[in-house]
């Protein structure tokens, strides 16, 4: 009776913890699919959809398939699902939407597989979803091939979800059309180049004093509809003849010794010599198509953002992007912020009280100094209470400062079992002298399944000890005493308790299952 009570008990955990759907391997072929599933062919309604382009941007295979084979398979089903016009497995230039993916193993000749869409323009996760696919024959489960292993249901679940994502996408019209800017040289740090590597040398070198402004140039006028002006024009603000450009796009280009350039971009407003936009970013320093690609990014970015109450992230408000408003004596301020959230382990979540889940970049583009800003971070049904950050005394007119992203999430996200994307309300509030300001920005961040791993410190496995769980003590228990009343002479006692629990578990079927975002594979060489 003892044995059975702990094996239902196992049982019951496991089938709880499983992210394994029932049908794998199961074959869902059937004559009533067609050959591929395309949601807006196969709708019954009319399904508007608005042109946008699509890119692979990212991926991660666990050993299961070739690293080619899998990209260019990503790439085949996202043309299949004929929600985008037009899709490419590099991007050379702006593209509206980012596909990301990884792949890790499952039984029966089956892979997990975690999709994620970014809506480029914004930096917003627009859709994150697990599906499954046919190690066997590299489908990637969605966009459905009749005749293998694959679910139709999962293909034109994802694609339905992608269609709501997307279908009212719109991107509101920048605030400088047909304004005159003049791009100013860049600042340039070489001081880190490694003057006996000719070749570094020679490619930043070329790229700061030949590319680097011109490709500015262009991007900003095809991106904005701005009306680029002669830089050769402008010496510090002052225009030899003819009226001045009403923005000045000032830059730095820093030589970074892990092979990128390091690039800032600020816009200045020449009526009031404040920033008025700004970003700082790597770039690719090895491929000039690369380069423009990240580029023309954030210059996207600095420029546009999703209309206001339309549904262009699954049913969430989109990001609150800065704003020109006007505080106190009628001066002008503009807070902006850039924050980079990681994805979030369940199992670590008291971790992040004391260790950062991000981090924020505050710009103060305005022309009011802000005093004591505090940026506080709340997930709503997985918080009790919002996180404050550590106070920044000051941030001056044109500058920015970073600070750290805490939450004190609650045991209740352990109850995500398969992974989620989740709003995330983030306050900032500051004084401009006698009058506190706060402003709210709601930001994407991803909750990964309550199984999920990183080994860069192999010691977060001991999250996973449970050692006073009544069925974990029962069954090590029993194993103990077996061994106990078995054991043979001359064999090492603790030697004798690993195999036997060893053989215990593996009567019970447990078996390990990759991390689908980090493998052991990867991470322990």
């Amino acid at each position: 009776m003892r044995y059975t009570v702990v094996a239902l008990v196992l049982a019951v955990l496991l089938l709880s913890c499983s992210s394994v759907p029932s049908d794998i391997g199961q074959s869902t072929a059937d004559a009533s699919y067609p050959d591929r599933v395309s949601y807006l062919l196969d709708s019954e309604q009319s399904v508007e959809m608005p042109h946008v382009s699509a890119a692979i941007v990212s991926g991660d295979v666990d050993g299961i398939v070739d690293w080619d084979v899998a990209h260019h398979q990503v790439l085949e089903e996202l043309i299949y699902s004929g929600i985008f016009t037009s899709v490419v497995l590099e991007p050379e230039n702006l593209v509206d939407y980012g596909a990301g993916f990884s792949l890790s193993e499952l039984p029966g000749n089956a892979m997990q597989v975690h999709v994620t869409f970014v809506n480029m323009h914004t930096g917003d996760t627009v859709y994150t979803g697990v599906t499954r696919g046919n190690q066997k024959n590299g489908n990637l489960g969605f966009a459905f091939i009749a005749g293998t292993e694959t679910s139709y249901n999962d293909a034109a679940a994802v694609q339905r979800a992608l269609v709501r994502s997307i279908r009212e996408y719109r991107i509101r019209e920048t605030d400088i059309a047909g304004a005159s800017v003049a791009v100013l040289e860049p600042l340039v740090d070489g001081s880190e180049l490694p003057e006996n590597d000719p070749p570094v040398v020679e490619a930043f070198t070329s790229f700061v004093d030949h590319k680097f402004v011109t490709m500015v140039e262009n991007l900003l006028g095809d991106i904005t509809s701005a009306n680029i002006v002669d830089r050769r024009e402008v010496q510090e603000g002052i225009v030899a003849s003819g009226p001045a450009p009403e923005f000045l796009l000032s830059s730095e280009v820093v030589y970074d010794s892990e092979g990128h350039y390091l690039i800032s971009l600020k816009m200045i407003d020449t009526e009031t010599n404040s920033v008025f936009r700004s970003a700082a970013f790597a770039a690719n320093m090895w491929s000039d198509e690369t380069t423009r690609f990240d580029i023309g990014t954030h210059i996207d970015r600095m420029f546009h953002s999703a209309a206001a109450g339309e549904d262009v992230a699954g049913g969430r408000e989109p990001a609150t992007e800065p704003t020109r408003g006007t505080v106190g004596d009628g001066s002008r301020t503009a807070l902006g912020l850039d924050i980079d959230l990681r994805p979030v382990f369940p199992v670590f979540y008291s971790y992040y009280d004391k260790n950062p889940i991000g981090s924020a970049t505050i710009a103060n583009n305005g022309d009011v100094t802000m005093e004591n800003v505090i940026l506080s971070f709340y997930v709503d049904q997985y918080m009790d209470n919002p996180k404050a950050s550590s106070p920044i005394p000051r941030i001056e007119p044109g500058e920015a400062a970073c600070t750290a992203v805490h939450g004190l999430l609650t045991s209740e996200i352990m109850e995500i079992t398969e992974g989620a994307t989740l709003s995330a309300l983030v306050t900032v509030t500051y004084w401009d002298g006698n009058q506190a300001i706060t402003e709210e920005f709601v930001r994407s961040i991803q909750v990964l399944n309550r199984n999920a791993l990183t080994w860069d410190d192999d010691e977060k496995i001991a999250a996973f000890v449970t050692a006073r769980d009544p069925a974990i003590m029962g069954f090590a228990r029993t194993i103990s005493g077996i061994i106990q009343q078995n054991v043979q002479p001359g064999i090492n006692g603790n030697l004798a308790v690993a195999m036997g629990l060893h053989e215990g578990l593996d009567s019970f079927g447990m078996h390990y299952v990759p991390d689908p975002v980090t493998s052991y594979a990867e991470y322990s060489t």
